[in-house]
C-alpha cells in the first residue's frame, strides 16, 4: 500500500511517504516513463504509453491545478524524450477527460485498452 501512496506523492502537494528511513516520491520527477530501467535489465523491446500526448488540460482554476499544470508541462517535454527510445509507443486520446477527475476510470482504462489492441495488431505483435 505504501508503494501505491508514493506514486501520487508530488512534492508541494503532496507529503513524501516513508519506508524504510528513506522519503518517497513519485517517480514522474525522474523518469515518468522508465525505460532506462528496462534497458539496463536487458530489454530489447520496449512497448511503452504516453498517457499525456494527446491529453487536453483545462484553464487551472486554483493554485493546485496552477502545480499541477506546471508539472505536466515539464513532464510532456520528458516523455517526449523519454518514449523516442521505444519500439511502439501507445498514446490513447485522453482529450476528452479532465486530468483531475478519476471518477471516470473505467473509461480512460478502455479506451487505453482498445488503443493498445490497435497499435499491437499494427505492428503484428498481437493477431
Amino acid at each position: 500500500a505504501a508503494a501505491v501512496m508514493a506514486s501520487s506523492c508530488i512534492p508541494g502537494i503532496f507529503i513524501p511517504v516513508e519506508i524504510d528511513n528513506r522519503l518517497l516520491v513519485d517517480g514522474e520527477l525522474v523518469e515518468n516513463v522508465p525505460i532506462s530501467p528496462l534497458k539496463d535489465m536487458g530489454a530489447n523491446f520496449i512497448i511503452s504509453v504516453d498517457l499525456f500526448g494527446k491529453l487536453k488540460q483545462k484553464k487551472p482554476e486554483n493554485i493546485i491545478e496552477v502545480l499541477f499544470k506546471s508539472f505536466h508541462i515539464a513532464l510532456e517535454t520528458a516523455t517526449k524524450l523519454q518514449t523516442e527510445e521505444s519500439d511502439i509507443l501507445i498514446r490513447p486520446d485522453l482529450s476528452p477527460f479532465n486530468t483531475f477527475d478519476i471518477s471516470k476510470a473505467e473509461n480512460i482504462i478502455e479506451i487505453g485498452y482498445m488503443e493498445a489492441k490497435r497499435m499491437l495488431g499494427e505492428n503484428k505483435i498481437v493477431g
